[in-house]
């Protein structure tokens, strides 16, 4: 016989086995071990494990929402640096005055392969 891994199989079967524990009382097989505390224990458990999935249930919800949230931020960004790429054609470094990072090196790499 296997004890479970997963957390939710692990903590049903400490359940089941302190129910037939409890419920042979004098009788039970399993008095040679201090059971004693792991009623409480099993029902802390129960209540971290509940708690740790809705955690993740939240956590999975909110980044998903934050992933749209920046995908829009991201579309309205290019679409700012392409409006700024316009107004600044010769003048890139000025785009460095919104925040975006001009990468210099590609345009001087660009300028020297038109002079050749």
């Amino acid at each position: 016989m296997s004890i479970p891994k997963k957390k939710r199989e692990l903590i049903s079967l400490a359940q089941k086995v302190l129910s037939k524990h409890q419920l042979d009382a004098e009788q039970s097989k399993l008095n040679v071990l201090d059971w004693s505390k792991f009623d409480e224990k099993i029902q802390q458990a129960l209540a971290m494990q509940n708690t740790a999935e809705d955690l993740a249930r939240k956590s999975k919800l909110t980044t998903e929402q934050c992933d749209l949230l920046l995908q829009d931020i991201h579309d309205h960004l290019r679409s700012s640096r392409d409006v700024l790429t316009g107004v600044f054609k010769s003048e890139m470094k000025k785009l460095g005055d919104w925040g975006y990072d001009v990468i210099e090196s590609a345009r001087v790499a660009k300028a020297k392969k038109e002079a050749v």
